[in-house]
């Protein structure tokens, strides 16, 4: 271990909470992934030891630097609502880390995913989101169709072994899984644009869900509603803190929302964690004056899906939350209503 991650692993004497890691080390050992088993095994000395993990994990830049490429390019990540992109022509775009992306409809309704960047001079081809019959270049006027073909180069014609062929926008993973949609940035993947499909369902369901997707399928997740509005926040946070806040849902609400904890028996709360994702379940205590049960239904169930996918379920509705790194100490908080 070099000198840079010692100081990475350098811990402070504070008692906290834990959960056991052995599933998920025996996950990660099984996929090779010596960097994160390293982690992982650090983190079950401080757990042992009732220590916190050391600051730097939540401060450092060089740590996040990790995570964004360790994380976030490499797997499954929830990038918007299938309701988004109902039609043909629909987009919208978007950034992961150092990744700017566009996921469009072509005129067949086939969903894609691109690198939001001029094969040319790697200007940003689009920005926001709507309808589009094209993606044209802002600054020399490339085009490229909704299927990631180039159209049109300007003024290339003269250009020898120039084919246009050549230079369609470079493609990104992407699928759907009940009302998400989501890409997957590893670079280990084969990105020819005459190749790359939009992946089964079946395969990201395995590859993102594991074993919680019967559980989720179970509650509704997947099939019974439908998006309704999306809202972005900027958190002075590391994404960790963020994330941190949301699992240990059950050992903070009694005392930081006493209002809201008031509607459950949290004598019922409960924690379910498998390698990929954390369950918390608590049954409804409703004070029939204020109708609380009509509102939260008879129970509340809150998912944490690695890394960064927060999803909250009671009574009709579904709140989501998507957790992205802008800094150490800056996250992006985008925030999905379905009901």
């Amino acid at each position: 271990m070099g000198e840079h991650e010692r100081t990475l692993f350098r811990y402070t004497h504070y008692a906290t909470t834990g959960s056991s890691l052995e599933r998920i080390i025996g996950y990660h050992a099984s996929h090779r992934d010596a960097f994160w088993i390293r982690i992982f095994r650090y983190i079950l000395k401080v757990k042992k030891h009732a220590l916190t993990p050391p600051s730097s994990w939540y401060t450092d830049p060089n740590f996040l630097s990790l995570e964004v490429d360790r994380v976030f390019y490499r797997g499954w990540q929830v990038v918007g609502f299938t309701e988004q992109m109902r039609k043909a022509y629909d987009f919208f775009t978007g950034r992961l880390g150092r990744v700017e992306y566009v996921i469009s409809r072509d005129e067949n309704g086939n969903l894609h995913a691109f690198h939001n960047v001029c094969r040319h001079r790697a200007s940003l081809i689009s920005s926001g989101c709507g309808q589009k019959s094209c993606f044209v270049c802002p600054y020399h006027g490339w085009t490229y169709g909704m299927d990631g073909t180039l159209l049109k180069a300007t003024r290339i014609s003269r250009i020898e072994n120039f084919s246009k062929n050549n230079f369609g926008l470079v493609p990104i993973q992407v699928s759907t899984w009940g009302p998400f949609i989501l890409i997957n940035l590893d670079e280990d993947i084969h990105h020819d644009y005459h190749q790359m499909k939009v992946i089964d369902t079946k395969t990201v369901e395995k590859q993102w869900l594991g074993s919680s997707l019967k559980i989720l399928s179970r509650n509704g997740i997947d099939t019974l509603l439908s998006y309704v509005s999306r809202h972005e926040y900027t958190v002075n946070s590391n994404w960790k803190f963020f994330i941190d806040n949301f699992i240990d849902g059950g050992y903070h609400v009694p005392y930081a929302h006493t209002g809201f904890s008031s509607g459950f028996n949290l004598d019922t709360y409960t924690t379910t964690i498998s390698d990929k994702f954390s369950i918390q379940e608590c049954e409804s205590a409703p004070n029939e004056k204020d109708g609380a049960l009509s509102r939260i239904g008879s129970r509340g169930f809150y998912v944490f899906v690695f890394p960064n996918l927060l999803i909250n379920r009671y009574g009709p509705w579904m709140e989501t939350n998507r957790v992205y790194p802008i800094g150490p100490n800056k996250c992006q908080s985008s925030f999905g209503l379905l009901p």
